[in-house]
């Protein structure tokens, strides 16, 4: 057992249901993220589990209530209903830029849409997050720039190093 649990309470101080989890999130998109012996599910408005706690691993809710839950060895996207639309084999690695949500799969990286669809496949050892339609992707030593579909913009060909000294 745990030391205190969480509950929420509504604009006259009662509670909304008896105190139970670990951890809550703030609602989202109609749901909350809550810890439960240390796995993570979905509650509603009226304490229901929608989603019971467990999934070692779950991200915020964002977008149209998509999320990222599973476990160490990948995790799966799932939509508004609930439902995973991707397999688990993700690592979710940042957020959501020009509507793609970056990941990792087997090391390498890419992005998705909000359907779960790999419009820029994982194979990009380095990626940076979309601005203005546009994000640097690396491959060993050398970068180049794609577009929001994956589409090359600048070539994988220019030189790649990080200079830990700026002065």
């Amino acid at each position: 057992s745990f030391l205190s649990a969480c509950t929420f309470i509504d604009t006259l101080g009662r509670q909304l249901f008896p105190p139970k989890y670990q951890n809550v999130y703030p609602f989202t998109c109609s749901y909350s993220m809550v810890l439960l012996y240390d796995r993570w599910g979905l509650i509603d408005h009226a304490g229901r589990e929608v989603i019971h706690p467990i999934f070692e691993k779950m991200t915020t809710l964002f977008g149209d209530t998509l999320f990222f839950a599973g476990d160490s060895a990948g995790m799966a996207l799932y939509n508004a209903s609930l439902r995973p639309i991707t397999p688990a084999v993700y690592t979710w690695t940042g957020g959501i830029h020009d509507r793609r949500i970056s990941v990792c799969r087997n090391g390498k990286y890419g992005f998705l849409d909000s359907h779960g669809r790999e419009v820029v496949p994982c194979v990009y050892d380095e990626i940076s997050s979309f601005s203005s339609g546009r994000a640097m992707v690396r491959v060993g030593d050398r970068c180049g720039i794609i577009d929001t579909n994956g589409v090359l913009v600048l070539p994988i060909e220019y030189s790649y190093s990080v200079s830990k000294n700026l002065k």
